[in-house]
């Protein structure tokens, strides 16, 4: 009996740590979302929406419904067939997730910009189901796609925030450490001038303390967590989009 309540004592203490190491873990995310995200990611959610409205009602108005009706009622329909959702959540949701964010590993060009094409995209798709679908399936449609946004926004400033942190890496990697101030100090020393040398070697002490400030660590972690928790907005944006 006694080996029996230890062995369910130690399972629930193990239980209990993996629950604080997830909780802590997550308060840590989200520490970060508030300190380096939350202002960011509210911005380029709304940019993002703006050009989602923008180029659905472009779209929306440019459609002769009396023409085209027939058409697209055909090729909305070819598409629904052969639409697997698994497949869409893999290939559109998962994977644009992860080129987003990790475009950033690119120095100085900030490549997760690439992201203000998807509500481009995701207009256009509406546009097409426009004449083809009722007005309740267009309504979950359009709701999917503004909680995909603000996951693919999520995406965009984890990867601003990556390529911030690589650009800093790359300049502390071509900087030198032998440079003019060096040849100054030499110069210097030669002529015995030792205020100038302490000069020099203050000016130096600067530089280098400006350069450590570049030698940062990138948060692969947080970044990892922000790709999971998009991927997961983007799915239920996807799943909502196809009721």
């Amino acid at each position: 009996m006694k080996s029996k309540i230890e062995k369910k004592e130690n399972k629930k203490i193990k239980e209990n740590k993996n629950d604080n190491v997830i909780i802590s873990q997550l308060k840590d995310y989200f520490q970060f979302y508030n300190t380096k995200l939350k202002r960011k990611h509210i911005i380029v959610y709304v940019i993002s929406l703006i050009i989602f409205f923008v180029f659905l009602s472009i779209f929306i108005s440019s459609i002769d419904v009396t023409k085209q009706f027939s058409k697209i009622a055909e090729e909305a329909s070819k598409t629904q067939v052969g639409t697997n959702i698994f497949i869409q959540i893999l290939k559109d949701d998962i994977f644009t997730a992860f080129l987003v964010i990790f475009a950033g590993i690119t120095p100085f060009v900030y490549l997760p910009a690439i992201g203000f094409i998807y509500p481009y995209i995701l207009a256009g798709d509406i546009a097409g189901l426009f004449s083809s679908q009722g007005t309740a399936n267009l309504i979950c449609t359009t709701i999917g796609c503004i909680i995909k946004i603000f996951g693919i926004a999520l995406a965009m400033v984890s990867g601003f925030e990556y390529c911030k942190h690589t650009t800093k890496k790359f300049r502390y990697s071509q900087s030198s450490n032998f440079g003019v101030l060096d040849v100054k100090r030499h110069y210097y020393e030669i002529k015995n001038d030792e205020e100038n040398v302490k000069k020099i070697d203050e000016q130096k002490t600067k530089k280098q303390e400006k350069q450590e400030k570049l030698n940062v660590k990138v948060p692969y972690k947080m970044l990892l967590y922000s790709f999971v928790i998009s991927s997961v907005i983007l799915i239920i944006g996807t799943v909502i989009s196809n009721i």
